[in-house]
């Protein structure tokens, strides 16, 4: 099958094409990667009739601009940027066609934070703007919509290693916990506005392992949520960290969102 692809009319603040695997090169300490939000890219690629880990494409805050050089399916999910084909309004997490020469836009995200775009055909790569599919892939089956975005603000965390490092006060305060999310985000993590917590001790001076979902506390008492993108080591105590399904629906909250989240007990 010919490789038309789909050119790049406007990025957006950040495109980028991911899966669900972790990068290859973790080893030599580059970050974990993959996608934001496992959920919407699971979901997307199984309206399109395709495997979990399939690669799609990540928009965060604003939708990109996209011409279609070929026919093609396409499923949008996560966020509602307002998605359109030409003028015409598409759903989330719906199989549509989109023909030769028609475009693909949308505007700023309406809830959420991230957004996916996944194709009947399988993604080769990102090379400058154009979308390249792989050359032997053909076009999957579309399936019944099967999911349902929903931004969500309550969240639960669990101890982390440095965890008995906080006063009682700060322990306290975490247990039940509120914030809001700073503009100071990106795919490395976000700073959280909320009330400042305190170490019974001097700041550890050696590095440790973090990985995504780990939250640090940084010497000014503000917190830190570690995202995908995120170092592989760091010397802030880490108090305690999101789970996978947690960091997921961290990653979707805008900024300004309040979120609440517990310490689950076991």
């Amino acid at each position: 099958m010919a490789n038309k692809g789909f050119e790049i009319l406007n990025a957006g603040p950040d495109l980028r094409a991911v899966t669900l695997d972790a990068n290859k090169h973790m080893f030599y300490g580059f970050p974990f990667g993959s996608a934001m939000d496992y959920k919407s890219v699971m979901a997307v690629n199984q309206v399109l009739g395709k495997e979990p880990n399939s690669k799609v494409l990540e928009c965060s805050l604003k939708a990109c601009k996209l011409r279609a050089n070929e026919d093609s399916f396409i499923c949008v999910g996560g966020a509602d940027m307002g998605w359109k084909i030409d003028s015409e309004t598409i759903e989330g997490y719906q199989c549509y066609e989109i023909n030769t020469g028609q475009i693909l836009s949308g505007g700023f995200s309406k809830n959420g934070l991230r957004s996916y775009i996944a194709f009947s055909r399988e993604i080769d790569e990102v090379s400058g703007n154009h979308i390249i599919f792989q050359n032997d892939s053909e076009k999957s089956t579309p399936q019944p919509k099967a999911y349902q975005f929903k931004v969500n603000n309550n969240l639960v965390i669990h101890r982390g290693p440095e965890w008995n490092l906080l006063d009682q006060k700060s322990k306290e305060a975490m247990m039940i916990y509120s914030a809001r999310i700073s503009p100071n985000l990106s795919r490395m993590g976000t700073y959280l506005d909320g009330k400042v917590l305190t170490i019974k001790t001097n700041f550890p001076k050696q590095s440790v392992c973090t990985f995504p979902g780990v939250i640090q506390l940084l010497p000014s008492g503000q917190l830190l949520v570690l995202a995908q993108d995120a170092q592989t080591t760091g010397g802030y105590p880490r108090i305690a960290y999101l789970d996978k399904d947690n960091l997921a629906d961290f990653n979707q909250l805008p900024i300004g969102k309040e979120l609440k989240w517990r310490l689950e007990i076991l």
